[in-house]
């Protein structure tokens, strides 16, 4: 069974998932996270775009025939026939006497009801007639779609009201495991030197940049890397001792005298959310204290300020991250540490 799939049924799981609207809305829901995560990775194309709607399709059409058994195929209809004709039916005739200006001879025409007879004025010309007959026709469709955007709009309302919950934590789950079947990961690629030319930023690690990783005695770091691409998997232990990562003294240097944005672009790991701590000691530069984050199992920026003094580092500093401040031994997966100065 695949993350969608997980997701999905945990979703179903927190609900009455035998109501057919309720599984409807978590479909739903499915569908505006994978369309969420497709945008947000424009280089995708289509014809992947398409294939991976497709993937989710598929999950959901067997998620839900363990709800609704497929319906057994009906007989053959009979194809025998009796040459025997059908009985001719004949609209009832009668003679209406029409005016004697336009028609001395009487006219036949079927028999209705008079209710469907409308009287037509004969001194009206068509024109005036065809006019009428159009703006009422106009009238019309503009209340009809008055009322179809109320009843819409009342639906939508009500939706959300009842229901708004599950667009959480399981959502979030979901669009988690759209992101990991779809390969995303890490930041745009970086130049040589390790700057992104478009946003500015300045990697201060990558997973491959393991050995600027110091793991404490009974904490773990490990570089992966898989179909969603390279990561470092940290984890910390029961004490709680953070796990540290060298930041260049250079890289310090370009920006002293300023104020930093830092971003680590992390995840929670094993569909678990944790809540990490972020300590930094940039040594005369300064320190960011101490700062902590909810991390959910999609990958997301998580960003801090500090204003570094105009002043040499001295020495190498340190950025230093708890996975799990409860000391329940939750990981995550750092994809990035990147700085730039703050607009």
């Amino acid at each position: 069974m695949d993350g969608i799939e997980q997701a999905i049924r945990r979703a179903l799981a927190k609900g009455n998932s035998d109501d057919r609207a309720f599984r409807e809305r978590v479909y739903r829901s499915a569908f505006a996270a994978l369309d969420r995560s497709l945008k947000e990775k424009p280089e995708l194309t289509v014809e992947n775009a398409i294939k991976r709607r497709k993937t989710l399709q598929a999950t959901v059409k067997a998620i839900e025939t363990e709800y609704v058994p497929a319906l057994a195929p009906e007989p053959a209809a009979d194809v025998s026939f009796s040459p025997q004709p059908a009985p001719l039916v004949v609209p009832e005739l009668r003679a209406e006497r029409g005016s004697a200006a336009i028609d001395s001879a009487p006219r036949l025409e079927p028999e209705t009801s008079a209710r469907a007879r409308r009287p037509v004025r004969l001194d009206q010309s068509r024109s005036s007639r065809k006019q009428k007959k159009r703006g009422g026709g106009r009238v019309l469709s503009l209340l009809t779609g008055v009322v179809i955007l109320v009843v819409l709009g009342t639906g939508l309302w009500w939706a959300y009201a009842n229901f708004g919950h599950f667009i959480g934590s399981d959502m979030r789950q979901i669009e988690a495991a759209i992101n990991e079947r779809r390969g995303q990961s890490g930041p745009p690629p970086l130049s040589a030197d390790g700057a992104n030319a478009e946003a500015g930023w300045t990697t201060i690690f990558r997973p491959e940049d393991i050995q600027l990783v110091s793991p404490p005695e009974g904490a773990s770091a490990e570089a992966i890397e898989d179909e969603t691409g390279a990561y470092l998997r940290i984890r910390s232990d029961a004490s709680g001792a953070p796990i540290a990562f060298t930041v260049a003294q250079n890289l310090l240097e370009r920006f002293a005298g300023q104020r930093v944005v830092f971003n680590i672009l992390a995840r929670g790991i094993e569909g678990e959310a944790t809540q990490m701590s972020v300590e930094c000691d940039f040594g005369a530069l300064g320190n960011c204290g101490r700062t902590r984050y909810d991390v959910g199992t999609a990958q997301e920026d998580y960003l801090f300020e500090v204003a570094l003094a105009d002043a040499p580092a001295g020495r190498s500093a340190t950025i230093a991250i708890n996975t799990d401040v409860s000391g329940e031994g939750r990981g995550v997966d750092i994809l990035s540490i990147r700085m730039r100065a703050a607009d």
